[in-house]
């Protein structure tokens, strides 16, 4: 099996919001640029993390313990 033969695409970088023409394999358009790639992903993650978050915390009452190690009696 060979490799793909990789061809210049230009697309447009969402999270730099410039034009990038980069060699790349036959595949759907890229979102990100090599150089933004990384910083997307985490800023995507973030995101990610803090939705979760929030949908996990529930009401609290007030006299419940916050979570952590128990209480020593």
């Amino acid at each position: 099996m060979g490799t793909r033969q990789k061809k210049p695409i230009t697309f447009w970088c969402e999270h730099g919001s410039h034009e990038v023409t980069e060699d790349r394999a036959p595949s759907p358009t890229p979102r990100y640029c090599a150089e933004h790639y990384q910083e997307a992903q985490r800023a995507l993650n973030a995101l990610r993390v803090k939705a979760h978050r929030k949908r996990q915390k529930g009401p609290r009452t007030g006299f419940e313990r916050p979570p952590g190690r128990p209480r020593k009696l």
